[in-house]
This record gives C-alpha cells, sequence and structure tokens, in this order.
C-alpha cells in the first residue's frame, strides 16, 4: 500500500492531536496547576559583632531595712551593652560595672565592691543581676560580709528588687 504525500502529512497530524493534551469543552475552567509553594521567608538576624544595648532601672530595693547597704543600681539607670549573638556583657551604673554575660537571652551579672563601715570593719558586697531578657523584669541580689579576720562588725544585710529591661 502507497500512501500519498497528503495522506501522510494528514496521518502525522492526526497522531499529533491525538497524542496532545485533551481539548476542553468550551468555558470549562482550566486543570489545576502544580502548586509549589513559596520558599521560607528568613527573617534576618543580628549582623555578626552587632552589639545590642538595653537600659535597666531598679527603683527601690526591698529587705535591707535598718540597714547601709553599698548597692550600686538605684542612683542612677544602668545600660546593658553584650554581643546580640551572645557573649560577654557589662552594665554599667553611673560607673560602677557589672560584668557577666548574656547567653540565649539569660542575663547573668556580678560587681563585687568593698567598703569601710563605721563598726570600724572592711566589708565586701556581692551584687547580682539575672533572669530572661524575654521575662518582664530581670532580679537584683545584694549580699554583704566583713572581710575575714575582724571582730565586733554589725549585722550582715541583704537586699533585693525588680529590674525593669528598657530596649
Amino acid at each position: 500500500m502507497s500512501l500519498s504525500r497528503n495522506t501522510l502529512v494528514s496521518v502525522m497530524l492526526v497522531s499529533a492531536w491525538a497524542s496532545a493534551e485533551p481539548r476542553r469543552p468550551p468555558g470549562a475552567p482550566p486543570p489545576p496547576m502544580e502548586y509549589a509553594p513559596p520558599p521560607p521567608v528568613v527573617m534576618p538576624g543580628p549582623a555578626p559583632g552587632a552589639v545590642c544595648n538595653a537600659l535597666l532601672v531598679v527603683r527601690r530595693t526591698q529587705g535591707a531595712a535598718g540597714c547601709v547597704i553599698d548597692e550600686r543600681v538605684t542612683r542612677a539607670p544602668g545600660v546593658l551593652q553584650f554581643p546580640c549573638e551572645g557573649g560577654a556583657a557589662t552594665a554599667n551604673f553611673n560607673g560602677s560595672v557589672f560584668t557577666g554575660s548574656v547567653v540565649n537571652g539569660v542575663v547573668n551579672l556580678a560587681l563585687s565592691t568593698r567598703f569601710h563601715f563605721s563598726d570600724g570593719c572592711d566589708w565586701e558586697s556581692a551584687q547580682r543581676i539575672q533572669g530572661s531578657l524575654n521575662a518582664s523584669a530581670l532580679t537584683y541580689s545584694y549580699i554583704e560580709a566583713p572581710l575575714p579576720g575582724q571582730n565586733r562588725c554589725a549585722n550582715a544585710c541583704q537586699a533585693f528588687g525588680a529590674v525593669t529591661v528598657q530596649h
């Protein structure tokens, strides 16, 4: 059997049409398209080496009724500085500098002072600021003790307070 050139072209066109997508009736919606969700949006974190700051405010301390304590936090607000990705931190309260760290948003700072008291003894204080920066407030604590080897010193005092964080 021999096919004419026109017949061969017609057979080829019918074959191509048969392998193409099926036709839709007029007005029918298009077939669903493959859906690929958009890529996730990644918010940039702080630039490497960026320094974060916060203002630390302690309005008053409690627990030291009748005591004179060497606390350094109520006279003026402190400025907390730390690497935004975490690490070594300082909080400067009008020249009294607490040192420590901020790791995963958790603050742990300390300051030690020495002072001579009217009882004739030399004393040392241990002051701490601790807590999560995501909390409504950090905690401040104060304890003191006379330096070793002294007699007839006054009773030691303790105090605590809330530290408000202002970013």
